[in-house]
């Protein structure tokens, strides 16, 4: 059994206050984290019926090196989807300063949004502007973005050469087509 608390699970004598430090310390470390999600996706109807303001924004994609952040293993890693939450050992997060289970409580998602095949890298710039994840490769305009929103975006994007594309509905159906597109 744990030195720290008694049989009953009651924390002995002097522990209060050390956790609280270990708490406190904790939400200071963590405060200024972040989290940038990305899906090996782009053309899901759902995605961007949730994502992008009924069909009017766009779809950023990223190289995926070595020598990009995104390419890391270690700070990018798919998302684990389960129809049971994490089991989360609250111990180890007080007392374990490893960072694996704040990964895990950062990268687990209900299995009913499997169907998104996200990605999520952890940063330590959270509410801030930050680096690309990677280069940029391709922009895709949903099949509603304002035409000036695209001429915005165009310009903005002409320093990393990325390919454009436009969605399109396939006739007949709730599939997407990315089409390239000038």
């Amino acid at each position: 059994m744990d030195r720290r608390i008694d049989e009953t699970g009651v924390f002995f004598p002097g522990e209060g206050a050390r956790i609280q430090k270990v708490i406190d310390d904790y939400i200071a470390e963590n405060k200024n984290s972040g989290v940038i999600c990305l899906s090996e996706k782009c053309d899901d109807i759902l995605m961007w019926s949730h994502y992008t303001n009924r069909h009017q924004g766009i779809c950023i994609g990223f190289s995926r090196t070595d020598a990009d952040p995104c390419g890391d293993d270690e700070r990018c890693e798919p998302v684990t989807y389960s129809s049971q939450y994490p089991k989360i050992d609250f111990g180890n997060l007080l007392f374990d300063q490893s960072g694996k289970v704040t990964n895990l409580m950062m990268r687990y998602k209900f299995n009913q949004w499997s169907y998104e095949k996200e990605w999520r890298m952890i940063t330590d710039r959270g509410n801030v502007k930050c680096p690309h994840p990677g280069k940029i490769t391709k922009v895709i305009f949903g099949k509603n973005t304002p035409a000036d929103y695209q001429a915005e975006v165009r310009k903005a994007a002409v320093q990393y050469r990325p390919s454009f594309y436009k969605i399109s509905l396939l006739n007949g159906s709730f599939s997407l087509n990315v089409d390239p597109v000038g």
